[in-house]
């Protein structure tokens, strides 16, 4: 089990809200992430590594990636590295 951020982004790029999960795998943490931030921008993080960010909406890709592994939009790049969110 690992432990993942799902962060909310703002239209004005800043962080809107945060959510701290454990989950098992990437696949398993995007799921959780899309039910928190329903439509809005979001990115998940392990540690410093972004696992995935995704746009308003959902955004959605034609590009074949392993099973269980969401893509990253075009365009779309970290902020900032993640904060450290455990103690």
């Amino acid at each position: 089990m690992k432990k993942y951020q799902a962060y909310l982004i703002g239209d004005d790029g800043r962080i809107a809200g945060f959510d701290k999960m454990i989950c098992r795998n990437d696949a398993e943490a995007l799921r959780k992430a899309r039910h928190f931030a329903g439509d809005s921008k979001l990115e998940v993080w392990t540690g410093p590594r972004l696992v995935t960010a995704v746009p308003s909406g959902g955004g959605t890709s034609a590009t074949p990636l392993p099973k269980g592994i969401a893509p990253i939009p075009t365009g779309i790049r970290p902020i900032r590295p993640a904060p450290a969110v455990y103690d």
